[in-house]
């Protein structure tokens, strides 16, 4: 028994290494339209994004729902929820004016609580249940095409390259990509080697070593950037009496109420993501879970984000995956990666901000490459 709570505090806690530099890249996504007019909301975004994952993670862990699955902001949700805070800020602009941006984060935030109230709808009425008689080629579809995407989404930082730098092997910083395929080969390989430390544990640590070695040794120009700290803060409900004021006053509830469609549809944006991390997670566990229940558990959890000022989040394919190639098999290992969250936002933030972000790209390929079903291809 401490042996199995062991592997789930180290499968949760190598999964939690894995969300936060990305809920932290999906804050910059989120955020940065309100950074044009105030650049310091930009760290509280990262913390908002990072506070995600412990209510994403604690909530559904303490009502029901996949024992392996993580739950994070995610890349499709952060896309719309940018585009959404540009029409906010716009709505709340007076006409030669001055946006109004403590009225448009707290309408962005009320968006996020109500799709968390219309997830709770969908599982109440148990449409989350058609998750059941998903078959398993499907699930092995689902599977092979999240594994695509996230190696898609990764394949710019192990180059080294921006987004707006051209692709050529003239661009490419070859220090960098020397660090994201050595994270990968020890990924990879480590099962082989040894079953006793988790592979992704050593890739961090050996690749993390590497990089500072290289850049001691004169390359620190041709290494990308580090993961960046994250703003200390403590969770509280302090949006509770501008969530009152907007539903009681009439000029800001005719702001929020456009609003509903909108949150509707992240609602099903993040109600679909989190089914194909059930079926997942169940697949990887051999377990059957009730989606309504975890749909209900995740619809509470994104309802409270909102109040306490925190992005949603929905079922994470990858850090599902790395907490159960870590050693994760239970309950524990869920709940262990909210309170790592946790411990980053009130205890360990400037620390996590030494870790490079190619390492943990390297990382997420080879969690990708496990994701693969050969039964997909037949």
């Amino acid at each position: 028994m401490p042996r199995l709570q062991l592997n789930n505090l180290l499968g949760g806690l190598i999964a939690g290494f894995l969300a936060i530099p990305e809920s932290m890249a999906y804050a910059l996504i989120i955020f940065s339209p309100f950074a044009i007019y105030q650049p310091e909301i930009l760290p509280l975004g990262v913390a908002a994004c990072v506070l995600a994952v412990v209510f994403a993670n604690l909530i559904p862990s303490l009502i029901s729902g996949p024992r392996i699955m993580v739950s994070t902001p995610f890349s499709l949700a952060s896309v719309m929820l940018a585009v959404v805070a540009t029409q906010i800020i716009s709505s709340v602009t007076p006409e030669g004016g001055v946006p109004n941006i403590n009225l448009a984060l707290v309408l962005l935030f009320a968006l996020v609580s109500m799709s968390g109230f219309f997830q709770i709808l969908l599982g109440a009425f148990r449409l989350a249940d058609v998750a059941k008689f998903i078959p398993l080629p499907v699930i092995a579809g689902l599977r092979n095409g999240a594994a695509i995407l996230i190696i898609m989404s990764q394949m710019r930082p192990l180059f080294g390259l921006e987004n707006d730098v051209p692709i050529s092997i003239n661009n490419i910083l070859w220090p960098t990509t020397f660090i994201g395929f050595l994270a990968f080969s020890i990924m990879f390989l480590s099962p082989r080697v040894s079953k006793k430390i988790p592979g992704p544990i050593i890739a961090i640590i050996i690749g993390t070593l590497a990089y500072y070695i290289l850049a001691n040794a004169g390359f620190s120009e041709q290494l990308t950037e580090l993961v960046g700290a994250v703003p200390v803060i403590m969770p509280v409900p302090h949006l509770l009496d501008d969530f009152f004021i907007l539903v009681t006053s009439r000029e800001t509830f005719d702001l929020l109420f456009p609003l509903l469609p909108t949150a509707f549809a992240l609602a099903i944006l993040n109600t679909l993501q989190t089914l194909v991390a059930i079926v997942t997670a169940d697949s990887l566990a051999e377990t059957r879970s009730k989606p309504s229940l975890a749909l209900i558990g995740q619809g509470i959890s994104n309802f409270l984000c909102g109040l306490f000022g925190a992005m949603s989040a929905a079922g994470a394919v990858g850090s599902t995956l790395a907490n159960y190639t870590s050693g994760g098999r239970g309950i524990v290992s869920r709940l262990s990666v909210s309170l790592f969250a946790l411990a980053i936002l009130v205890l360990l933030g400037p620390l996590i901000g030494y870790l490079p972000k190619i390492v943990l790209a390297g990382c997420l390929i080879a969690l990708a490459l496990s994701i693969f079903d050969r039964a997909g291809f037949q």
